[in-house]
């Protein structure tokens, strides 16, 4: 009798223990697996890398193209960290769309790809040249002289658009006695002004005494940005100090057509006499100041006749029109 009794007791505490192990093992592997999920939660939680906003070509951008409609030829694109910083100097980041502004393409710009200053460069005098207009020929770049009188002050920027006035003395021969015969005329009008080449500043020597500078080192005017037209903004900071005028002369670069070349050419003068007996003067327009004006020209027969100026002499008929009695 007590055998039997002692029989279900060891079979309950075999069966105890059992549970116990597997217990044992099911809390391990548990305990275990909560360990390898904290280890994913902590990979999880690692930043990841924030893409670096920079400016790209929106469309195929052909090579030898300035840059000017920057909404319709750029865009911002994102690229990653690494590739930013295996090249950060090389791109223009989203603050900087105004360094692409006016640049020159090297290469062919691709579209959807980032624009890398290699890519770019400063456009030269050619690219500053206006394109031509409906029915009209394109400008082509020619240099003036001027100095304080003739250049209106140092007035004049790049992107302001003149009217040339020539001044020349004519001679003539009647019955062996030589005459001279003085006249002004406007002869090329509206024409943009492409760059200024002002003289470089003159330097110091140890004797406080000024020094001028080498040859070859005038200072050109910065390359003004260009408008969507592609014509040169206009730079007012070039300008020297109010109240104060520029010595020496200084050549500005102005567009005209071939026959206007031509005519400004031959009024100057070839030789160094000619140059003595003429003058060429800048008149400045007004912002957005596009007509053209008929002019007459001056010369003595013209003041005299048509404006009344009186002529120094009493062998000389002037006839006065009803119009001016």
């Amino acid at each position: 009798m007590r055998r039997n009794v002692v029989l279900p007791l060891l079979i309950v505490v075999l069966l105890l223990a059992a549970a116990g192990v597997g217990a044992f093992f099911f809390l391990s592997g548990s305990i275990g697996g909560g360990g390898g999920g904290q280890t994913e939660t902590v990979a999880d939680a690692v930043p990841t890398p924030v893409p670096v906003t920079v400016i790209g070509a929106r469309v195929d951008i052909p090579v030898g193209t300035v840059i000017t409609d920057t909404a319709t030829l750029l865009e911002p694109q994102q690229i990653s960290q690494n590739e930013f910083n295996a090249q950060p100097n090389e791109f223009f980041t989203s603050e900087q769309i105004s360094d692409v502004r006016g640049k020159l393409t090297l290469v062919p710009l691709i579209g959807g790809q980032p624009i890398l200053r290699s890519q770019l460069t400063e456009p030269g005098l050619s690219q500053q040249i206006p394109p031509a207009e409906d029915g009209d020929v394109r400008r082509k770049a020619y240099p003036v002289q001027v100095d304080s009188l003739t250049g209106v002050a140092d007035q004049v920027n790049a992107g302001d658009f003149v009217d040339v006035v020539v001044s020349r003395v004519f001679f003539y021969s009647v019955d062996g006695r030589e005459f001279r015969y003085p006249t002004s005329k406007t002869l090329v009008q509206n024409a943009q002004v492409l760059r200024v080449l002002r003289p470089a500043p003159t330097s110091v020597d140890a004797e406080g005494g000024a020094t001028a500078p080498p040859p070859g080192d005038a200072a050109p005017e910065t390359a003004p940005a260009l408008d969507a037209q592609g014509r040169p903004i206009a730079d007012s900071s070039a300008t020297g100090a109010e109240g104060t005028l520029r010595e020496g002369r200084w050549v500005l670069i102005i567009a005209v057509t071939n026959q206007e070349a031509e005519i400004l050419e031959y009024a100057r003068g070839i030789s160094e006499v000619d140059r003595d007996i003429a003058r060429i003067a800048l008149v400045l327009r007004g912002a957005g100041d596009t007509d053209i004006e008929d002019t007459t020209g001056i010369s003595e027969d013209i003041l005299f006749d048509q404006y009344g100026v009186p002529f120094p002499g009493i062998n000389r008929l002037i006839i006065v029109s009803p119009g001016q009695q």
